[in-house]
């Protein structure tokens, strides 16, 4: 998976990095508190609405004003194919080494094993404090693939991930061709947000 890594805007010092092993099941996180001198090695959780899910991938990371760290994820059960397999999950920290659901899954999917495929989660959070409309709103986006189709969708949280609203669908996502890949957010002043992504197909970014 490829590795996500976000400063503390609130302690610069305080690194995070995360990435998926093949050798683990769970996607890990390197925490350092010294500007990278040293690391502490955390294991995301697979455990979300009663079910332990048997493997997470493809993490995504976001710290917001007060130096809360955020995790989202894949998780799913490659093997045994269960009903709410393909899920986007959101893991929460207050320390960078400590981490705990952050609340239910933001969408639950299919079998890991057929379409469609929910995948390459992105994650930002409204670090701007006093200076948003949105201060601490956390959105999350990822990719929903159907056979030769792939849709981006969004959701957002306004209690630190314990709860999501209804996904957004952001493109067409029906014709066909769409390959889209590497979805990535950004929030700027007033808490609005802004989205991208590559379309493999066409070869544009969006």
């Amino acid at each position: 998976s490829p590795t996500a890594m976000v400063a503390d805007p609130k302690d610069p010092a305080h690194l995070a990095i995360a990435v998926r092993d093949a050798s683990a099941a769970a996607p890990w996180v390197y925490f350092s508190a010294n500007t990278g001198a040293t690391w502490t090695q955390a294991t995301l959780p697979l455990a979300y609405a009663g079910h332990t899910y048997g493997e997470g991938s493809q993490p995504a990371l976001s710290v917001d004003a007060d130096g809360t760290w955020f995790a989202a994820y894949i998780v799913n059960d490659p093997v045994t194919g269960n009903p709410t397999d393909s899920t986007v999950a959101v893991a929460r920290s207050f320390n960078g080494l400590l981490w705990d659901p952050a609340g239910s899954p933001v969408v639950q999917c299919c079998t890991g094993l057929s379409d469609p495929l929910l995948l390459e989660p992105a994650i930002a959070v409204d670090a701007l404090g006093c200076g948003s409309s949105y201060p601490g709103r956390l959105f999350v986006a990822w990719v929903r693939r159907t056979g030769t189709d792939s849709a981006i969708f969004v959701a957002a949280s306004s209690d630190g991930g314990t709860t999501w609203g209804s996904p957004i669908k952001i493109n067409d996502g029906a014709t066909g061709t769409e390959r889209l890949i590497r979805p990535r957010l950004a929030v700027g002043p007033g808490g609005a947000l802004y989205i991208a992504w590559l379309d493999a197909v066409r070869k544009q970014l969006f």
